[in-house]
This record gives structure tokens, sequence and C-alpha cells, in this order.
């Protein structure tokens, strides 16, 4: 794979810790992110907002946001927040949340090597977001949220990494929504060098998490280039963070679906017959706040207003042969979402509310009381389903997969200008 490098930069201090690292952004809705930053001032949430994140301001313009979320930042530098890692390092870093736990390495990744075949991506990327991420490089000059990857398991990693557990941590926390966050930092040049070589050893990693970070990060450095203003050494500036786990120590929940009906004509025992021509349709006894959840692949369950019913898709065998098609979220949108609501791929849609599994039954409740009628409940993506269509070159329809625990922003800093 490519080279990973260690990094200096910063590091959270631990006794601000619980104050300022992040809970995980996409598992909270903008309602939710707006409360939580508002109630939680030293939260690096305040360095991240965006105008999704001012929902009784809509009117408050980018540049107002950013020049915000950049005076935060020096705040919380000024007060001591982040302490400076004075030795290039690596970071192994191990999430915990109930009976699971996750072992990986954080190091930085040459931009460069993004787009050379060795991090393969599953989800397209919207250029708006990308273009607003660059803004953001531009105006804050900072990064703190690792890219996931995931790569086929090496138990000589494994090894390695539970080796360097048994040391003392840097940093060892519980976050308010119950995840264990340990850090331990390796500076030895011996060990460095050795994790760097054995890391080259794997063929290719899967972006799990950050598709439109690093398709910024991209653009950011070739418009620095383009407009010569590349620094002359490499730097900060040209590398993205990287958090690298194991494929088989992943926990993977589905993204489920909300639809708003666009009309109060809309008949529903039509869409019941139409969504029949090619699901076997079972009506459920359960509640519908706290319906029976899908328990295999080609399963979804579907709550309308206080009714509920399991939809088994009828040719899930002979879906297509392209490697995607087959996948879950494609045949909702393919046979659901698009025929009968007109809901396309990769497009903003008013009618349309995607809410993650760390959201739950409950974050599913929250979207249907404002006015929501129809719920989609998915079973999961597998992680082998993922690298297969990575590894066919494939794409998933936006909102497809949810990596929990995710890696959390705040942890970590690096300013662009270092």
């Amino acid at each position: 794979m490519a080279d990973l490098f260690a990094f200096d930069g910063f590091v959270v201090n631990p006794k601000r810790a619980g104050d300022i690292v992040a809970p995980a952004y996409d598992s909270m809705s903008a309602d939710q992110r707006a409360r939580y930053a508002e109630s939680h001032k030293d939260n690096y949430l305040n360095v991240m907002r965006t105008r999704d994140d001012y929902p009784s301001e809509q009117q408050i313009e980018i540049s107002e946001i950013l020049n915000s979320n950049k005076t935060n930042l020096n705040r919380l530098i000024a007060e001591d927040g982040f302490v400076k890692i004075e030795q290039k390092s690596y970071f192994v870093y191990r999430l915990i949340f109930e009976d699971h736990q996750q072992t990986g390495l954080v190091a930085a990744l040459p931009v460069a090597e993004l787009d050379q075949g060795v991090v393969l991506r599953h989800e397209q990327t919207r250029a708006d977001r990308e273009e607003l991420l660059v803004e953001y490089l531009e105006v804050v000059g900072a990064s703190s949220s690792p890219v996931a990857l995931a790569y086929r398991a090496q138990p000589e990693i494994d090894s390695i990494l539970e080796d360097l557990c048994q040391q003392s941590p840097c940093l060892d926390i519980t976050s308010s929504d119950g995840v264990r966050q340990i850090l331990w930092q390796v500076s030895d040049p011996q060990v460095i060098t050795q994790l760097a070589e054995i890391y080259q050893s794997v063929p290719v990693t899967y972006l799990t998490d950050g598709h439109h970070r690093t398709a910024s990060a991209s653009r950011y450095v070739r418009k620095l280039i383009d407009n010569n203003q590349a620094p002359e050494k490499d730097g900060v500036w040209n590398h993205v963070l990287v958090a690298l786990f194991p494929h088989d120590q992943l926990r993977i929940l589905p993204f489920h679906r909300c639809v708003k009906l666009s009309s109060d004509s809309t008949n529903f025992e039509t869409l019941l017959s139409q969504i029949n021509q090619n699901f076997a349709v079972t009506r459920l006894s359960c509640d519908p706040k706290n319906p029976d959840m899908p328990g295999q692949s080609g399963s979804f369950t579907m709550v309308y207003r206080d009714q509920c019913f399991s939809l088994t898709f009828l040719n899930k065998d002979n879906a297509a042969s392209d490697g995607s098609i087959q996948l879950d979220v494609n045949i909702l949108q393919k046979y659901v979402l698009k025929p009968l609501f007109g809901i396309t791929e990769g497009n903003s849609n008013p009618y349309l509310e995607y809410v993650s599994g760390s959201a739950g039954i409950e974050g599913v409740n929250e979207v249907m009381e404002k006015g929501f009628e129809l719920a989609f409940y998915l079973y999961p993506v597998s992680i082998e389903e993922i690298m297969r269509v990575s590894d066919l070159g494939d794409v998933m329809p936006p909102k497809s997969t949810c990596f929990e625990p995710k890696v959390r922003s705040g942890l970590f800093l690096q300013l662009n200008n270092a």
C-alpha cells in the first residue's frame, strides 16, 4: 500500500479531552448537533459547524460560520486544549463500545497517493460539498478528523498493535455516548520503521468513512499547486490523517430511510400494491414506534404511520451481475424510492431523510414526528460486500453504511500552515 508517515502536530490535552473530543458527527441530526454545540462551548463541534448546524438562522453566511469556527479553534489552542506532539509519532487508537472493540493505527498518508489505486472508495461524493470542505481548509486552516480505512486483517499487524497496547496509554476517556477511546503514542524510531514496513505489505485499503474529506483534500492540494501557493517541502498541507483498522474488527450498522409523501391525497393502498410487484409483503403486529428489524439481507421493515410491514425482495438472486445492485440499498432505491417517489441518488431531496443505525429507532421516530409518513428499516451491509463493490470499482448509493463506533474529531489537530 502507500507509505505511511509518523506525524507531529497536536493531540488533545488529556485534562480537557472530556470537554473537547466531539461526539460522532453523522450520528446526530443537525438540530441535535446545534443543541450540543451550544451547550458544550469547548467541544470541537464548535470548530466544525456548517449552515445546517444553525437551524434558526438559515440566512447566515458561510463565511461567518467558517470565521466563527476559526475563532473557536484559536481559543481552544490558546487555552491549552491541545498539546504539541514534540516527536513525530504514530498513535495506536482503540475504541470500545459495549462488547465491541477495534484497534487501529493513526498515521499520515500523502494526499497524492489517494488516487493511485491503493485506497478504494465505495461511495460517490458531491462536488458542492467538496468545495465547501476546501473552503473550510482555506479559512479554518486545520484538520482533526482522521479518515477511516479498512484493510484485510493480518495476524502479524494485530500482534504488534496488541503488544503496543500493553504500555501506558497517553489518553483514556469515555465519551458521553459510552464509547471508550484509548490512545498509545508510538515515537520509537525503530518501532515506527517496523510499522511502516509491515503496512507496506497491505496491498489495498478500503475507505470506510471520509469520502468527502479525501476528495476535498485532493482538491485543496491541486488548488495550491495550480495557484503556485504550495509550500516547497512536504508537510501537513499535502497529507491526510488516516486511521487504519483490520476489516474483521469493524462494526457496521445500516442507514434507514424516511420518506415524506408529496401529497396528502397519496393512496397508501395503491403504493402497497405497487410495492407488492417486487416484494412479498407481510403485515406485522409490532409497535410502529418499536418495530421488528429485518433479519437478513433482502428483507426490509416498512412503517406507515401506525402500521408495520415486512418486505422481502422476490428476485434478489437474479437482480444483476455487476456486484452492487444486489445490495439492499440498491434494491430499495431501484424498486421503491425512484419509481414510486421519484427520489434519485446523490441529490438533496426534502422528501427523503437518512437516519444512521447509531441513531436507531429513536432517530427514525424523531424524523417521523416531523411529518414523514414512511420509514424503511434496512439490514446492514457486510464488510465483505463493501470490499467487493470497491474491488469492482463500483459505488453504493449515498448513506449506505454506518460504521460504529466512529473515529472522533478533537483528538488530533493538524494546522495547514505548520
